[in-house]
């Protein structure tokens, strides 16, 4: 069997009315070197009776997971099953916005230097059906190539869906991370290899604000504080002195208006730096 230049992996967890809007716009695409990826977390049938109605030309390899994995494990399964040489991640309620999407991520990544390729997206609000692109700067973009752990303070790349990257370079989504998960995950692929390239055209819609989207679990003290904090020493951030990670902490605990007790506990585990700590402390972190 000749291995496809890119794997489309699409991760799913029932939905099947995004699904068919996601799954047509693959097969709209003009570039066809591709397989099609789908690991199936539902407790139901109702993927597989999507998928039937299709024909795939051999290009779908479908596998439906005995356990359901939940996320973001099912997108590392997705991958694992994988066999190009390209990982393009595609999630169920995302889809490309244009015939040619995929083959502009593709020549993106023909230097072989080039190891990670996002472009601009376009967000469908789906309570208030408006619909808006995120806005990225030449500041951001050399910023980025600079110290990819900027993106800790905000996640300008996008969602997953945004991106194209080398199945080589191993890297995983952490299974302890859902809220950040992308974020983290965009930084160790780019402290890997810090040459990437921004494509200017909105090649992904996606769907946020959605009733069944998994960061709806997300916005919580429980979620949002561990998750930073874990996020924080993964990247080595109690190494840093810099104003702007207490600034972050300051307003993070005050949105969750965190106690001065729960603070001490938290910064026993982060161990920052010194003056961070202090300045966290000092200052109540704002409450």
């Amino acid at each position: 069997m000749i291995q496809p230049k890119v794997s489309i992996c699409i991760p799913t967890y029932k939905q099947v009315n995004y699904l068919q809007r996601t799954i047509d716009s693959v097969l709209k695409q003009d570039y066809t070197d591709f397989e099609l990826v789908i690991t199936d977390d539902s407790p139901d049938g109702s993927v597989k009776n999507l998928l039937d109605k299709y024909d795939f030309k051999g290009k779908l390899k479908y596998y439906k997971n005995t356990n359901p994995l939940g996320s973001p494990e099912n997108w590392n399964e997705c991958v694992r099953k994988a066999s190009g040489e390209l990982i393009k991640i595609l999630h169920h309620d995302d889809w490309f916005t244009e015939s040619y999407s995929l083959k502009k991520f593709v020549d993106a990544l023909d230097d072989p230097k080039i190891g990670f390729v996002f472009s601009m997206t376009s967000s469908i609000n789906s309570k208030l059906k408006t619909e808006t692109r995120h806005v990225v700067d030449e500041k951001f973009l050399q910023d980025l190539k600079n110290d990819p752990s900027i993106l800790f303070f905000g996640n300008l790349i996008g969602p997953p869906s945004s991106v194209m990257y080398r199945k080589s370079n191993g890297i995983k989504f952490d299974t302890k991370l859902k809220w950040v998960v992308d974020i983290d995950f965009y930084i160790q692929c780019l402290l890997m290899n810090k040459n990437f390239i921004f494509l200017t055209d909105a090649l992904i819609t996606s769907v946020n604000n959605a009733e069944h989207s998994v960061t709806n679990d997300c916005v919580n003290k429980e979620v949002e504080v561990y998750e930073y904090a874990y996020l924080y020493k993964k990247i080595g951030g109690q190494k840093r002195i810099s104003s702007r990670y207490v600034d972050f902490f300051r307003h993070l605990f005050h949105r969750y208006n965190v106690s001065k007790n729960e603070v001490k506990e938290l910064l026993r585990e982060l161990k920052p730096d010194k003056n961070i700590r202090l300045a966290l402390l000092r200052n109540k972190v704002g409450i």
